[in-house]
């Protein structure tokens, strides 16, 4: 059995604007709050840069986007569900947040009970009507809404606020060109009051406006992409960032971004279609050396990622996650005396890091260096004497090497404690215990075959299934001690597979 190869592993208050649909003529009012400060947008590469400046609203309002966002929820959970409704909705229109789709499922839960979808052949009120248009628009069922909508807008063609509702669910839906030609009609329905001001703020805000700004377009998508991410919307994320893509494809950031969260996502096949997409597309490379690594690393192309690394690794000041997956791509492609090398520096850079000292035992071990990487975790063990994992991992090594005395008093040891490695621990205590009745069974026989053996000898006490109390230094595998519990080949085989043979 050769060394344990581990697998591969790197490492959100408006009052008054009564959204009711009525018959032309009646209008409606709308007050705008001010929108919130920009977050900043995180960047593929890790660090963050600021959003642009949002636009400011037409108007402003009292209390702010996060007291309307309470006091949407708390209308939702007393029983106003319309109200709660249109309160959710300024929040989400007005403060351009972003709240993850299952909060906004978990918050609009109760309103979706109260206003079900109606019966096959009954039409619902207005009321219930409009709620169903809005509970689509806000977990953004878009096809749904818009179907609403347009039943609604035929039995109240000059609605202001009904063509203003489906202006914005389609600019939120990502097409902007339906939604800036429905915004124009605004000013020719009576009386609008503020909606075609709040619609020129919005096509602003999603780079849509008159003239239309591709940057600022492609910015906000950016931005709603990378907030999606950070509310763990990954799906979403990727429909955001596909998106981008699609409207400006030869701009790397999204491309980029997309990489970075599929890789994240342990999507390493489709992060490089994302890749080869560009490549095929632009005729340019996209990825700077690291991410271009740790793609390749996440493909399991360990090999093209060494080759990306190794100047990486070699600048200084040194980069440390360069070094760290250079040793893990030396590693799992066998290069074991190179990765021992990074192992080691980094092992002494982060020596709390007791997984590269694992790392470390297992390419001395396949450099035929065992006794080394039993002394080096018997040193980590003896500073970090709770440690089960190195315990654990200095006891099998220490079985193959044929060391069952010390190999026992490891695994006794892990029995003894309140680590899930105990259940293990016993087991191995007991084949122990059977590959050394089967050694001194063996050595039994051939004394036999030898001859007869002093009395005195033979009257020794057995102590195969014991070991000596204080006997619980770690023999220096060169030493003479060692050298004479050595096993042969064919025992050691005996050992692997009752290893083996012994896991759960």
């Amino acid at each position: 059995m050769g060394p344990f190869r581990p697998d591969a592993s790197p490492i959100l208050i408006a009052r008054g604007a009564e959204f009711a649909a009525t018959p032309a003529g009646t209008g409606s009012r709308t007050t705008v709050p001010a929108a919130p400060p920009p977050p900043a947008t995180p960047t593929a590469t890790g660090g963050h840069r600021p959003a642009l400046a949002a636009p400011k609203p037409p108007l402003a309002a009292k209390g702010g986007p996060v007291s309307l966002y309470f006091q949407a929820v708390e209308a939702l959970r007393s029983g106003a569900a319309f109200q709660g409704l249109k309160k959710y909705y300024k929040f989400l229109l007005l403060s351009d947040p972003l709240l993850a789709a299952p909060l906004r499922e978990h918050d609009l839960r109760g309103a979706a009970g109260h206003f079900p979808e109606p019966l096959p052949g009954t039409a619902p009120s207005k009321e219930a009507a409009l709620a169903l248009v809005l509970l689509d628009r806000l977990l953004e069922r878009w096809e749904g809404g818009l179907r609403r909508l347009d039943a609604l807008r035929a039995a109240f063609p000059t609605s202001a606020v009904l063509t203003f509702l489906k202006g914005e669910l389609l600019l939120a839906a990502g097409r902007d060109d339906e939604a800036r030609r429905l915004f124009a009609e605004l000013a020719t329905l009576p009386d609008p009051r503020r909606l075609p001001a709040l619609a020129r703020f919005l096509l602003g805000r999603h780079g849509a406006g008159e003239p239309p700004s591709p940057t600022a377009r492609r910015e906000f998508l950016l931005k709603a992409a990378a907030r999606r991410w950070d509310l763990l919307d990954l799906e979403g994320a990727i429909a955001a960032y596909q998106a981008v893509i699609g409207q400006f494809p030869d701009h790397p950031e999204a491309p980029r971004a997309l990489i970075d969260l599929l890789t994240q996502m342990d999507r390493p096949a489709d992060a490089a279609q994302v890749l080869q997409e560009w490549e095929d597309r632009t005729g340019r490379p996209l990825l700077d050396p690291l991410p271009l690594a740790r793609l390749r690393y996440a493909q399991g192309r360990f090999a093209e990622a060494v080759q990306v690394l190794r100047p990486l690794a070699a600048q200084d000041p040194p980069n440390a996650l360069a070094r760290l997956l250079l040793a893990e791509c030396l590693f799992q492609t066998g290069g074991y005396d190179e990765a021992a090398s990074w192992f080691q520096k980094l092992a002494a850079a982060d020596p709390g890091n007791l997984g590269l000292l694992q790392r470390l035992a297992v390419c001395l071990e396949a450099l035929g260096r065992p006794g080394e990487a039993a002394t080096r975790l018997g040193m980590a063990l003896e500073r970090s004497p709770d440690e089960a994992p190195l315990r654990q991992d200095l006891a099998f090594l220490l079985m193959r090497m044929g060391d069952l005395d010390q190999a026992a008093i490891q695994f006794a040891f892990l029995a003894d404690s309140d680590s899930p490695a105990r259940y293990e621990a016993k087991k191995q205590l007991a084949v122990i215990s059977r590959l050394k009745l089967e050694r001194d069974g063996a050595g039994e026989t051939a004394e036999s075959a030898a001859g007869p053996t002093d009395p005195a000898e033979s009257s020794a006490a057995p102590d195969h299934l014991y070991w000596e109390e204080e006997n619980t230094h770690l023999a220096s595998p060169g030493s003479p001690e060692h050298q004479a519990r050595a096993l042969t080949q064919d025992q050691i085989d005996r050992i692997n597979q009752l290893v083996e043979a012994g896991r759960p």
